[in-house]
């Protein structure tokens, strides 16, 4: 196999990494490359997987397999370079396999009964389902990522597609029904698996911030930076002359030099007020996109709340269990014979055991 040092090396940037995922086809040598590749610019995991996530959100139920194909490559042999890759993959996964699930092939939400073969769409769906399960089984197998995030994924992936939630047509309920006999409509099968919690699904298609940066965005539209807070400009609005807010006092205008002076001060108010109006749309852009932010990042914090409690919990347990093993050791302990009560030796030594004789005699 080729080396990314030999082959496609040219340096990293944004645009090459999406040029790259844009031509990755999912033969296992291209799939290795640019594993390779992503590996060697480990440095920039976290544009990397946030590019990765972005090509998958537009990809087919394909070339999402292929993505998935991408990222085990990446995680598994990234391991031992460092752990870069599995921090950012465990941000971004939940919010991929929210897309996987919901892209998935259609099946439709009626009866099914065991004589009734799979539709090629059921298959097509059933195939794509275990290729992404191999996937996660590996991942467990090897202890790529946290069971948390594992037990999530898997919730994800079986969860029903929202293309799925549609009901069939008049016409083919009927026909349904003349199909099958009674008894056997009776033998459905119900899902057993239990609805999605609405925490797992994320507010947008945006990736969580990092909260410093959130923070210092935040803090750069607020106080004396804000366009909304600025009195300088408001209070020099407000000073603005009168006549350059009503039309009307045009007509008091007694020769050229006042309609000159006139013009010179719409010029400025005009450029005033057409850098505060941009300085004010700038803003409100900013505000909207960190509203955005912030929801992911409280719904990622949600998240890592209910990974803590749940590793909280695991390791409660396994602490009460070392307690009680100690307490139980400790009991055992007091039960032991006293040494120094034992009868000695006049050389100052233990007396020795009877030989197996004197037991009998």
């Amino acid at each position: 196999m080729a080396s990314p040092h030999t082959e496609g090396l040219q340096g990293f940037s944004q645009a090459t990494l999406e040029k790259k995922l844009q031509n990755l086809n999912s033969t296992l040598q291209n799939i290795q490359l640019m594993a390779q590749w992503a590996i060697h610019y480990r440095k920039h995991a976290k544009t990397i997987t946030s590019v990765w996530y972005k090509e998958l959100q537009k990809a087919d139920s394909n070339r999402k397999l292929t993505l998935l194909y991408l990222a085990n490559d990446i995680v598994q042999n990234s391991r031992k370079k460092g752990t870069e890759f599995k921090i950012e993959f465990t941000r971004v996964l939940p919010r991929a396999f929210h897309i996987v699930s919901k892209s998935r092939a259609p099946v439709m939400n009626v009866c099914v009964v065991e004589t009734v073969t799979d539709s090629p769409l059921q298959s097509e769906r059933r195939e794509f389902d275990q290729s992404v399960s191999r996937i996660i089984n590996i991942w467990e197998e090897r202890s790529i990522f946290e069971q948390d995030t594992l037990t999530r994924l898997k919730a994800l992936l079986a969860s029903p597609s929202l293309n799925s939630r549609r009901t069939r047509s008049e016409s083919d309920m009927k026909h349904a029904s003349s199909a099958m006999p009674k008894a056997k409509k009776e033998r459905s099968v119900s899902s057993d698996v239990p609805p999605s919690n609405n925490d797992d699904k994320p507010p947008n298609d945006r990736s969580p911030p990092d909260a410093d940066v959130l923070l210092r965005r935040m803090l750069a539209i607020e106080g004396d930076k804000s366009a909304c807070n600025d009195e300088a400009i408001r209070e020099k609005i407000a000073g603005f002359p009168p006549e350059i807010k009503d039309h009307e006092l045009l007509s008091k205008l007694k020769d050229k030099a006042a309609a000159d002076e006139l013009e010179a001060k719409l010029v400025e108010a005009e450029k005033v007020l057409g850098d505060h109006v941009k300085r004010l749309q700038e803003e409100r852009k900013e505000r909207r996109d960190l509203q955005e932010l912030l929801e992911v990042f409280i719904w990622q914090q949600k998240q890592q709340l209910r990974e803590c409690k749940n590793k909280l919990k695991h390791y409660q347990a396994k602490l009460e269990r070392v307690t009680g093993v100690k307490e139980e050791l400790t009991l055992k302990l007091a039960r032991l014979p006293d040494l120094s009560k034992l009868p000695t030796s006049s050389h100052g030594s233990l007396a020795p055991l009877p030989s197996v004789g004197d037991l009998f005699n």
